[in-house]
């Protein structure tokens, strides 16, 4: 393909009227080595802000392997859409360090590993705000002893969770949301309860009436169901690729560890149960060991083409 590319310039090469021109017979000498050359493969940029997800979509030859992609010394794994068009999910923490860093998408074509395509992808700031949150139970903000210790022990749960799981991809390309209300848009917001500082928001909030379906948004497993000190009765589902999503605050859970759910599948009713205010459904996500908007997945992903870097859209 990289040679392809530059065999279609000779033509201009030959015609151009500069100053100095290279001979044609050495444009067939210094081709693969420009070809070879590090960066030398077709160079985009994909920008996706703090806390987004990123599609990376590439079409592979019969024969080929499942593409893969390295970014940021983590491996993005890419899900079927059909034989050879294939889907990656890049994800961003929400207080990643703005910049660019490289990434590539390879696959393995008659035994040899080959790059598709080498671009830049740039984290862009995101002005998260300020969210101040008054009434919250002083037991939700000044733990007890007994209260810290059962926060730290569910939070190590939580890390083994992510540290764990199916490389391969479980979810497909179908992604829906799962409740029927409208969100807060208060992900990564700087929380302030009571008027104490503590961690940015890790999730979406939906306000929802008490006891409203909360369904699985993809194919997934079940994980970690039950109820937990901050976050009450909750869901994590593995979608596989180093991407879970997580369900709190419900008013109850519906399915149990091990499950394998279907988009659509009930897991849960909206409740106030864990640190909550009022009946909502804190939805997040995490990929890659990123802390993402899981609103990305469903919409308003940037999208990149490997391969034709000038198709660079917003799903």
């Amino acid at each position: 393909m990289i040679l392809a590319h530059y065999y279609q310039q000779i033509p201009a090469y030959c015609k151009a009227k500069a100053a100095f021109r290279v001979p044609l017979f050495l444009l067939f000498f210094l081709l693969p080595a420009m070809a070879a050359a590090p960066g030398a493969a077709q160079a985009g940029t994909l920008q996706i802000p703090q806390g987004g997800v990123a599609r990376v979509e590439v079409t592979i030859q019969p024969g080929d392997s499942a593409p893969w992609g390295s970014y940021r010394a983590r491996t993005v794994r890419f899900a079927a859409v059909s034989e050879t068009r294939f889907v990656g999910l890049v994800g961003v923490d929400m207080q990643s360090d703005p910049g660019a860093s490289p990434m590539e998408v390879r696959v393995l074509r008659a035994g040899e590993s080959l790059i598709l395509d080498r671009f830049t992808v740039e984290v862009t700031p995101v002005d998260f705000p300020e969210q101040r949150v008054e009434g919250v139970p002083d037991s939700k903000v000044n733990l007890s002893q007994e209260n810290l210790e059962r926060a730290g022990r569910e939070k190590a749960d939580v890390q083994r969770l992510w540290e764990s799981g199916a490389e391969n991809p479980l979810w497909n390309d179908g992604w829906i949301m799962p409740v029927d209300a409208s969100p807060s848009g208060r992900f990564a917001h700087r929380r302030v309860f009571n008027g104490q500082p503590r961690s940015p928001h890790n999730g979406e909030d939906f306000p929802a009436p008490e006891g409203t379906p909360v369904i699985a948004p993809n194919e997934g497993i079940v994980r970690l169901a039950g109820d937990r000190f901050f976050g009450g009765n909750t869901v994590f589902l593995e979608h596989g690729g180093e991407l879970f999503t997580f369900y709190m605050h419900l008013l109850e859970v519906t399915v149990t560890d091990g499950q394998r759910v279907h988009a659509g599948d009930l897991i849960g009713k909206v409740g106030a149960t864990g640190r909550a205010t009022g009946p909502h459904l804190h939805w997040g996500g995490r990929l890659g060991g990123s802390r993402i908007n899981p609103l990305f997945l469903v919409k308003g992903a940037p999208v990149y083409v490997a391969g034709a870097t000038s198709e660079v859209s917003v799903r």
